[in-house]
């Protein structure tokens, strides 16, 4: 999902903020898609 979301993007955006705790996904995994970049990411999540 994040490539595809990615991919329909017409500039690279200049930040990511990225949820771990996604309900339909891994946010992790998501994470390190997303690291594959150069463009910074804030990570979020929820304390248990």
């Amino acid at each position: 999902m994040v490539r595809r979301a990615a991919e329909n993007l017409h500039e690279e955006p200049s930040l990511v903020v990225l949820d771990l705790m996604l309900p339909q996904m891994d946010g992790w995994k998501s994470a390190a898609v997303a690291a594959e970049s150069d463009v910074p990411i804030i990570a979020v999540d929820r304390p248990q």
